[in-house]
């Protein structure tokens, strides 16, 4: 198993501790994804983690800070050095674990094959138990390397990543100037692991916190319409289906029942299934259910 091989793996590992393997999540798994799974993996902005492309993990922290501050050549060049010698220690793991991790990447193929979830969170466990090590490593990679910025660099990696973040978590919704402000102010200080999965919700209870009920609603219409292209995509819905799960999702987006989680309630994810349900034909439902 090369680097190649692993990237993408890795790469959620590296960014949410090995223990969020959000593509063999149970919620994935039991065919309930979420638009805020996607949340959970993108944690760089303007980033491909895409292992044809030749980008690393590590070199994308570099392109991050370089989003929003200007470093000098040789702060680059200290940055590049740091990680360099991550990569050789990265190298050097997994030539030692290469035959380890075929097998266990094996088995959670396999149990993801056979929608057996006790045995893919065994696996699961047990690639982040081997993978800890580098995943601290690359932890405090990610610390050094803005060890190396100044205090005013800092203070602008820091405020474009969280306008970011804020934005992001924000979409579809273009927040006014004054809400910016709000939620800036308010933004949570970065737990343990910036950007996982607890610390996401933090955020988002400060966006939501400066949106206006409109607002709130607008994005939770789109994340519905997501979350049901998503569960039912197989369905292939007609024309006439989906003006029908506009209404739908028009009347639970107003329901305040299903206010408090982010960016969709779990009771309106059941309210959704259970109302589409309905509309679909046989060969829809077995198509849906294929895809299980």
């Amino acid at each position: 198993m090369t680097i190649k091989g692993k990237q993408l793996l890795q790469s959620v590992v590296f960014f949410c501790i090995a223990t969020a393997f959000v593509l063999c999540s149970p919620a994935m798994l039991s065919g309930d994804p979420t638009p805020q799974a996607d949340l959970r993996i993108d944690s760089i902005p303007g980033a491909t983690l895409d292992a044809g492309n030749g980008a690393t993990a590590e070199n994308v922290l570099i392109q991050e800070i370089e989003r929003y501050t200007s470093i000098t050549a040789a702060q680059k060049k200290r940055m590049e050095e740091m990680v360099d010698a991550f990569d050789k220690r990265e190298r050097d793991h997994e030539e030692t674990n290469r035959v380890k991790h075929i097998a266990i990447i094996r088995a959670l193929q396999a149990a993801i094959a056979a929608h057996d979830d006790s045995a893919a969170a065994k696996a699961r466990e047990e690639l982040a138990e081997s993978d800890q090590p580098i995943a601290s490593a690359f932890e405090t990679l990610r610390t050094d390397l803005q060890n190396v910025l100044t205090s005013t660099q800092r203070k602008d990696f820091r405020d474009g990543k969280q306008e970011w973040m804020i934005n992001r978590i924000a979409a579809p919704v273009q927040l006014g100037d004054a809400q910016m402000a709000r939620a800036m102010a308010a933004y949570p200080q970065p737990d343990k692991v910036p950007n996982g999965v607890g610390f996401e919700e933090k955020v988002a209870r400060v966006v939501v916190g400066v949106m206006t009920p409109e607002q709130k609603t607008q994005v939770v219409k789109h994340y519905a319409t997501e979350y049901v292209t998503n569960v039912f995509g197989r369905a292939a819905l007609t024309q006439e289906q989906m003006k029908t799960v506009a209404g739908i999702v028009a009347e639970l987006a107003n329901d305040r029942r299903f206010d408090g989680d982010w960016p969709l309630h779990t009771g309106m994810k059941k309210a959704l299934r259970a109302r589409v349900n309905p509309l679909l034909t046989p060969e829809q439902r077995r198509a849906v259910e294929s895809a299980k």
